[in-house]
């Protein structure tokens, strides 16, 4: 895992050196984003352990998370509106301490999701906007490529500019933040002061950061995510999902290095850790961890 630390820095420092040995000046928009984030829990026990089954209570879980996308916006004057295009890949893996896999060998060990999103904002005058994104993405074990693994996720919605640096949005979104899929309402909140930022989208994500410095945010995130996947691999947990997502709290730092690059930090409490084996929409096996700690560091880089 230190490994693993050590190669994420060192890629992160190549890439926000690319902007510098480039010159790259600052612009309120770059053609091309690419984004990369790593997401570690130390291994922790099971919420509920099943009654009666002895290896339960020792079994340790520790999850780790890679998540990189590209995103490519255009710009459509004649329509005073914007098209973003952008592919994902995460790849969620977990590793088991005391798992007596002779006795128990159905466990789901690593999960892929692969997401192409499309997006679409456009100004309606100089206070309202409406905006549509949505996209398929293929969510399984990739142990055998079927359309049941397919998901899609999407939102639709109207911006208000409340002021120059206040907006306000209401829509639907349809996503499995929470491990299922939720049709839910779309709601956000954004304010920026000299001094300060803030961002309300209710369920998922809320934040508060003191503009430190002009290149240094710091303050608290609290965030939601999650995603549903199929088991494809042959055996007793084949046609069953997997529901997965987490909550988590705590102090968040972005350093913009150069332009065009920054570079993120997040630490703190694991609120909400779930982990279950559904078979359709019956509990199969509850895999929720207790609560912990977590470690997050990511990349931005624009050009």
């Amino acid at each position: 895992m230190e490994d693993i630390i050590r190669k994420l820095a060192a890629l992160t420092t190549l890439l926000c050196a690319l902007p510098l040995q480039a010159q790259v000046q600052e612009s309120k928009s770059r053609s091309v984003e690419v984004s990369l984030d790593y997401r570690f829990i130390p291994p922790h026990g099971l919420l509920r352990p099943r009654a009666g089954a002895a290896n339960d209570a020792g079994v340790r879980v520790r999850p780790w998370l890679v998540n990189a996308r590209v995103s490519r916006p255009w710009r459509i004057e004649a329509w005073d509106a914007t098209l973003t295009a952008a592919i994902g890949y995460e790849y969620l893996k977990f590793e088991y301490e005391n798992w007596d896999f002779n006795r128990d060998p159905a466990r789901v060990d690593a999960l892929h999701s692969i997401q192409f999103r499309l997006g679409f904002a456009r100004r309606l005058n100089e206070r309202w906007s409406w905006r549509l994104m949505g996209g398929p993405s293929l969510n399984s074990d990739l142990k055998a490529l079927t359309a049941k693994s397919l998901r899609a996720h999407g939102f639709a919605g109207l911006e208000y500019s409340l002021a120059q640096r206040d907006k306000l949005g209401l829509g639907l979104v349809y996503a499995q933040v929470f491990g299922k899929n939720l049709v839910l309402p779309g709601v956000f909140y954004h304010r920026r002061r000299e001094s300060y930022r803030v961002e309300i989208m209710p369920p998922a994500r809320a934040a508060a950061y003191w503009l430190a410095r002009k290149n240094l945010d710091l303050g608290l995130l609290l965030n939601f995510s999650g995603n549903n996947y199929r088991i494809e691999a042959p055996g007793e947990l084949h046609g069953k999902r997997v529901e997965y997502s987490l909550g988590t709290f705590g102090p968040s730092v972005i350093w913009r290095i150069a332009p065009g690059c920054a570079w993120n930090f997040d630490a703190g409490m694991v609120l909400r850790h779930r982990y279950a084996v559904m078979d359709g929409r019956e509990l199969y096996r509850d895999l929720d961890m207790k609560r912990s700690v977590f470690v997050g560091m990511g990349a931005r880089l624009g050009f």
